[in-house]
C-alpha cells in the first residue's frame, strides 16, 4: 500500500487529532495530574482492586435516596463481590439524602452495608475534589479518586461511572475523602404505621404454595398491619416489579398475588419492564432462564394471572420504578404497600428444572402449573416493609 500512502495528510490528521486527546481545562478537577478514566469505571476500580486487594474502596452515592438503584448499580456488584473477600469498603452518603428516604429506601442501603462484611457507612464532606467525587481507592499514603463535571455520573444506577456531557477523570487525593460513620441502627427503626419483616427459609419449598408460605411468614412478624386488610375487602392488588423476565419469576409473582388476593374479586395489575437486559449466550433451558420471546413472556404472564382474578392485566412501561412493591387497597379507600427487597428474586430451583421455551404459551402456562419444583432462598435472608398508606 506504499505507493497509496499520503505521509502529508497522515500529518495533518495527526496535527488535528492530537490537540482534541488533551484533557479540556474545566475537566482538569486533579490540576496538572488529572488523567482520562478510558476504561468502563467499574472494571478499571476491579482491576486495581485486584492488584492490592488491601486498598479500602471508597464509593459515593448521589442522588435522591428513592432513585437509587442497587441492582442495576455497578457499584453494588464491585463491593458485594471484593467486601466478602477482606476488601474494606466505605459508602459515602450526604445526611439530607437519608433523612429524605423512606423507610424502604433506609432499609436497601443498610443491607447493602451489612452483605459486604467489612463495609462502613460514612458522612459526604464537601471540598474532595471540584467536580462531583465518584469513586476512590485508599493506600496508607495515597489516594486515587475518580469524579466527573457531570453529577449524573454518581447517581446509583445503570448509569453509574459514565457521562454523555463530560469525562470521568482520575487524580491523587490529599484531604480527606469522607466524614464519621453512620449508625446503621438509626435506618433500621421502624413507626407505628411500619414493620420490617425478615424472610429467611419462611417460604422455601415447592414452587405451588410459595405466596402462601410467605403470607404466613410475613403475618407472624408484622403484628397488627396487615389486620383490616382482609381478603373480602379487597379492591385492587398491584404488584410492580421491573425484573419478571423468566418462567419461574413469573409463577412467583402469580402465587404472591394469589396468596393476598383469595377469596376477592379484586382487580390484579402486574407493572413490570419490557425488556430484559440479559444476553444469552446459549439459547434459555431452564425455568429461571429469561424469555426471549416478549410476546411469550406476556402471555404466559397474563395466563397464570387469570387464575387469580377474572380482571387481571399486565402492563409494561420500560419506566417501571426500580422498587419491587405489592400494594393492596381496600373498598373503604386505606391501601398497604410491602416492598420487597429483591421482589421473588431470592427464590430459586433447589435443582435443574429443565423448561420448554419453544411450546405455545398456553403449554408453557399449563407446564409451570403442573411442575414438581422446589425453591429456596439463595439470599440466606431477604426483608420486607410493610407500611400503612394515606387514605386517599
Amino acid at each position: 500500500m506504499i505507493e497509496r500512502c499520503n505521509r502529508l495528510t497522515a500529518f495533518e490528521v495527526l496535527d488535528d487529532l492530537i490537540p482534541r486527546l488533551e484533557i479540556a481545562a474545566e475537566d482538569r478537577l486533579f490540576g496538572a495530574g488529572t488523567e482520562l478514566e478510558t476504561l468502563p469505571l467499574a472494571e478499571a476500580l476491579m482491576r486495581r482492586i485486584a492488584q492490592s486487594p488491601a486498598r479500602t474502596v471508597v464509593l459515593w452515592l448521589h442522588g435522591e435516596a428513592q432513585h437509587w438503584e442497587f441492582d442495576e448499580w455497578p457499584g453494588r456488584m464491585l463491593a458485594e463481590t471484593w467486601g466478602p473477600r477482606g476488601t474494606t469498603v466505605r459508602f459515602v452518603v450526604r445526611t439530607s439524602a437519608l433523612g429524605s428516604a423512606d423507610l424502604p429506601a433506609r432499609q436497601s442501603l443498610a443491607r447493602l452495608v451489612q452483605r459486604c462484611h467489612t463495609a462502613e457507612l460514612v458522612e459526604s464532606i464537601d471540598g474532595v475534589v471540584d467536580g462531583t467525587p465518584i469513586a476512590a481507592l485508599l493506600d496508607d499514603d495515597r489516594s486515587l479518586a475518580w469524579a466527573s463535571r457531570d453529577g449524573s455520573a454518581g447517581e446509583a444506577g445503570a448509569g453509574w461511572g459514565r457521562s454523555p456531557t463530560a469525562p470521568v477523570v482520575r487524580g491523587s487525593v490529599e484531604t480527606a475523602l469522607f466524614g464519621k460513620s453512620i449508625d446503621l441502627a438509626t435506618l433500621l427503626s421502624p413507626t407505628p404505621e411500619a414493620a420490617i419483616v425478615e424472610i429467611a427459609s419462611g417460604a422455601d419449598g415447592t414452587a405451588s404454595g410459595f405466596g402462601l408460605r410467605l403470607r404466613r411468614a410475613i403475618e407472624t412478624q408484622s403484628g397488627d398491619l396487615l389486620r383490616g386488610v382482609t381478603d373480602g375487602s379487597l379492591k385492587e392488588i398491584i404488584y410492580t416489579d421491573r425484573y419478571v423476565f423468566s418462567p419461574l419469576s413469573a409463577l412467583l409473582v402469580a402465587e404472591l398475588v394469589d396468596a393476598f388476593g383469595r377469596r376477592s374479586d379484586a382487580k390484579v395489575i402486574v407493572r413490570t419492564r419490557g425488556t430484559s437486559k440479559s444476553l444469552h449466550a446459549t439459547p434459555p433451558w431452564q425455568v429461571q432462564h429469561d424469555w426471549t420471546a416478549q410476546s411469550d413472556r406476556v402471555a404466559v404472564l397474563h395466563k397464570l394471572l387469570a387464575r387469580v382474578s377474572g380482571r387481571a392485566q399486565v402492563n409494561i412501561d420500560d419506566t417501571t420504578p426500580h422498587r419491587r412493591t405489592l400494594t393492596l387497597k381496600s373498598e373503604d379507600g386505606g391501601a398497604l404497600e410491602l416492598t420487597l427487597d429483591q421482589g421473588v428474586g431470592p427464590w430459586q430451583p433447589a435443582d435443574r428444572y429443565r423448561f420448554d421455551f419453544g411450546r405455545s404459551p398456553e403449554e408453557q402456562a399449563q407446564a409451570l402449573l403442573k411442575a414438581s419444583m422446589r425453591i429456596t432462598n439463595a439470599a440466606l435472608s431477604t426483608f420486607v416493609v410493610i407500611r400503612r398508606l394515606p387514605v386517599g
